[in-house]
């Protein structure tokens, strides 16, 4: 979407895409080091405020089986960029990846959660997602990122979070 902003004025903008988190934030950090060993990247995000359709594929009210089935059938998929991120940050930095894996687990939910537009879900069925995704260079893993969906990240402990870790040299 473009968005036209008259002159002069000022634009805020909140939220934090995960192409950012996930791709341009990791790639920017690299800059700081010239032997990169390793990169971690970690969201933690809320989404008990997206609606039911996005809900879904993410995942969220199924019971365990059916996300499983879900993820293998492809109607559950999550953060579905995973793939593209580690190849991007790969590419940029001159590597090809030897293989990626992805792991999707479904979070439970302990006691009945309610969320705003009304949907209760209920214990035992998911209330969220732990994927992680691992970029194998050289016959280890080089990068790693992981998003943590909730639709109460308190209930479990978690604050929405992103974060960044890079290891390596600099000079």
């Amino acid at each position: 979407r473009n968005f036209l902003i008259p002159k002069g004025k000022a634009t805020l903008a909140t939220g934090a895409n995960p192409g950012f988190v996930l791709d341009l934030w990791p790639l920017t950090l690299t800059g700081l080091a010239w032997d990169v060993e390793q990169i971690r990247a970690r969201r933690i995000v809320d989404v008990s405020v997206f609606g039911p359709r996005v809900r879904a594929s993410l995942g969220i009210d199924l019971s365990p089986a059916a996300f499983r089935s879900g993820i293998a059938d492809g109607s559950v998929v999550g953060h579905a960029g995973f793939p593209e991120s580690l190849r991007i940050l790969a590419a940029a930095m001159g590597r090809d990846l030897e293989r990626i894996d992805v792991v999707s687990e479904p979070i439970l939910a302990a006691r009945a959660l309610q969320l705003a537009d009304g949907t209760v879900v209920a214990p035992g069925r998911t209330a969220g997602a732990d994927q992680r995704a691992t970029g194998w260079y050289a016959g280890a893993p080089w990068l790693q990122i992981s998003m943590t969906l909730h639709v109460d990240p308190a209930a479990e402990g978690l604050v929405p979070t992103d974060e960044v870790e890079l290891d390596g040299r600099h000079g």
